[in-house]
């Protein structure tokens, strides 16, 4: 399920970001170590595209995003999957 929710309803954990992105607009592939390793412990990856920056961190048995874009949060997006999310956030703020 995608679900996008307010900023206030689900807020993003002060945790240490992986040097690796989760994926990557460039080639709409998902890295699947990062996406392990968010799912084994307490972790934050980014997801960078074009015109925005996502956040991103699993928690509760989904993935999680904060997009941001022009230095202001648009959203926090829930998905089960990295690619269920790449898609969800993608289809609002683009595929490049």
């Amino acid at each position: 399920m995608n679900s996008q929710l307010p900023s206030d309803t689900l807020s993003m954990p002060d945790w240490p970001v992986l040097d690796d992105s989760l994926m990557s607009n460039f080639d709409h592939e998902v890295d699947e170590d990062v996406a392990a390793k968010l799912q084994s412990g307490q972790f934050l990856a980014e997801y960078p595209g074009w015109n925005f920056h996502a956040t991103c961190w699993f928690a509760d048995g989904q993935f999680h995003a904060r997009v941001m874009q022009y230095c202001a949060v648009r959203g926090i997006y829930s998905s089960g999957t990295p690619k269920e999310l790449m898609d969800a956030i993608s289809s609002e703020f683009g595929y490049d």
